[in-house]
């Protein structure tokens, strides 16, 4: 009898040993692949409660990572858009998306509709206009989405005319802050990056990658001038999953600064 016990707690020990081992593989797997992979082509997005439980998961383990506190705040916004028109911005934007590919979830900037909106920082307005930022579906097809500002010419905000509210997983989080660290050190050209919270219609806080568009007030600020010629790929015609030769034909090309 005794070596029956023996034999099934050596079995119990084995198979808690391996119900722990393709936890924590589970796990890894949910933390080295993209979540919007997760929610769109895999089953897990077909189990009812099963992508949010396994947020709840992986946001329990959020204490592993937090550091001290930081010794400021972060700058602080809001942006207020009129309820017609953010329905009219959702309304506007793909409801599936035709491909797996990233090459063929492009969000064309003609389809990228501009709204009157109100932002305020540091007690101040500004009337402005605003639309979602971004050509992948990360930015656009889910709640917190990417947003671009633009401010009026005779109203700036910090000298800038426009500015952008990017996800901060699109720019790996600490991975551009670092490389525009950098680039700043080294007196390149660069955006300016900070991060900030955006209270949306007076939702909570929402994180986000405050980036300065390129624009001639933004060149000027940097001592070049704001009439240079500043170029960027045109879309989905240049990069991801669409080889087109950008580097053959100037067609591929578009200029961020044109005015």
């Amino acid at each position: 009898m005794r070596r029956l016990h023996i034999i099934l707690s050596i079995i119990a020990l084995l198979v808690a040993v391996q119900a722990v081992g393709l936890l924590l593989l589970g796990l890894l797997i949910y933390q080295a692949t993209p979540h919007d992979t997760l929610a769109r082509r895999t089953f897990i997005s077909q189990i009812p409660g099963m992508l949010s439980s396994v947020r709840v998961l992986d946001r329990s383990m959020n204490f592993l990572y937090r550091g001290q506190r930081p010794p400021e705040e972060l700058p602080s916004y809001r942006l207020d858009i009129a309820d017609e028109d953010l329905q009219r911005i959702e309304d506007s934007l793909p409801t599936e998306l035709p491909s797996p590919w990233y090459g063929n979830l492009f969000l064309t900037e003609d389809a990228k509709d501009w709204a009157a909106a109100v932002f305020t920082a540091d007690g101040e307005t500004y009337d402005v206009k605003v639309r979602v930022r971004g050509d992948i579906f990360n930015h656009w097809a889910y709640r917190k989405k990417s947003w671009r500002v633009k401010f009026q010419k005779e109203h700036l905000f910090h000298g800038m005319r426009e500015i952008n509210f990017i996800i901060p997983e699109d720019r790996f989080w600490f991975a551009e802050a670092l490389n525009v660290y950098r680039m700043r050190k080294f007196n390149l050209l660069h955006s300016p990056l900070e991060f900030v919270t955006v209270s949306l219609n007076g939702s909570k806080p929402l994180l986000y990658t405050q980036v300065e568009q390129w624009t001639k007030e933004m060149l000027e600020k940097q001592g070049r001038p704001g009439d240079a010629n500043v170029y960027q790929t045109g879309g989905g015609d240049s990069y991801f999953q669409q080889w087109d030769p950008m580097f053959d034909e100037l067609g591929y090309w578009d200029k961020y600064v044109s005015k």
